[in-house]
């Protein structure tokens, strides 16, 4: 269960609101444009945002920590991490 927790917190799930409010904003555009919006295509749309967002930030640590980048920022602790590296290859 340790490792869900693991893997939930490197999608950071505090910064999936920034997906939010560009999927908000451009709904409400293309609905004022006339663009019809059903509940279910703003579901997906937004549910694939928050997914492909997620899916970046924990690609991002993956990779970090397997170039090696990870090692030469030891100094420096994330604010938004608890012990610094969340995946290790």
């Amino acid at each position: 269960m340790k490792l869900v927790g693991t893997y939930l917190q490197a999608t950071r799930p505090a910064f999936l609101l920034a997906v939010v409010w560009p999927v908000l904003i451009g709904t409400a555009s293309a609905h004022h444009d006339g663009v019809a919006i059903t509940s279910l295509l703003f579901a997906i749309t937004l549910l694939g945002a928050l997914l492909i967002h997620a899916a970046a930030n924990v690609l991002n640590d993956y990779y970090d920590a397997r170039s090696g980048t990870d090692a030469h920022n030891r100094h420096y602790l994330h604010p938004y991490r608890e012990k610094g590296l969340f995946l290790k290859p």
